[in-house]
């Protein structure tokens, strides 16, 4: 159950302080960029105040919960700002496909030596 009350906090100040009151070593902050701006969360103070608590990422754009570049959000300053804060774990495509699912994922910019 601890869980879904996690996960049923709006406010990120309010997900931060559960987690801090929880305590426990495998309870972070799911950064999840789509329900941030979905629930009206200042995406760039979150992650100004946040982001060296990030546990994990999770991305969809917004609105509309598409592919990125199928909203509004910054994905590029979003993601550059998470590592700078020291997130280096993988980041969860979590969308819904606009397209068909190959086509929504010309997003992708793999680099050089990255792995697939």
């Amino acid at each position: 159950m601890v869980a879904a009350t996690f996960y049923q906090q709006r406010i990120v100040d309010l997900l931060i302080e559960f987690v801090d009151r929880v305590g426990w070593d495998n309870v972070g902050f799911l950064c999840d960029l789509f329900h941030l701006a979905n629930n009206g969360d200042d995406i760039d103070a979150a992650l100004d105040h946040y982001g060296s608590r990030i546990a994990h990422v999770h991305i969809a754009d917004h609105p509309g919960r598409g592919e990125p570049g199928s909203g509004q959000l910054d994905f590029d300053r979003y993601l550059t700002t998470i590592a700078a804060a020291g997130y280096s774990g993988y980041v969860a495509a979590e969308y819904k496909p606009t397209t068909t699912t190959s086509a929504s994922l010309g997003w992708l910019n793999l680099r050089e030596g990255s792995s697939s």
